[in-house]
């Protein structure tokens, strides 16, 4: 059974939301153990928990090295990287951190778009 969120929790999900929902192709669920996930073809590539604050997101190695040695952040399996002081969170290190993951997880097809400028309205 899911828990109520507090405040702090729905804030930082309410931000993720706006981040990871102007991507294309971006769609938000709830799992069976209520954590919010933001899939881009059917792929996570942030997650954040319901039974406590936890918060993940997709990265490639050599960044989620870095991260890791600030202390901040934990090191997950398969490229997920963790926050680890809520406290400190930098929302400006999120923001590119969700458009890292997102690219690490969009197929070709959905990459190929995004790169191809819309063409001009007459």
């Amino acid at each position: 059974m899911e828990r109520e969120k507090s405040a702090e929790e729905l804030a930082i999900l309410e931000r993720l939301r706006g981040l990871c929902c102007a991507l294309p192709g971006v769609q938000e669920s709830v799992d069976g153990h209520g954590h919010t996930a933001f899939r881009v073809a059917g792929k996570p590539f942030v997650m954040m928990g319901s039974m406590r604050l936890w918060l993940g997101i997709k990265s490639d190695p050599v960044t989620q090295d870095v991260l890791v040695r600030t202390g901040r952040w934990a090191r997950g399996r398969n490229g997920w990287t963790s926050v680890v002081d809520f406290a400190a969170l930098e929302w400006d290190e999120i923001e590119e951190m969700v458009q890292d993951g997102w690219r690490l997880t969009a197929p070709k097809r959905v990459l190929k778009a995004q790169a191809t400028p819309a063409p001009p309205t007459p």
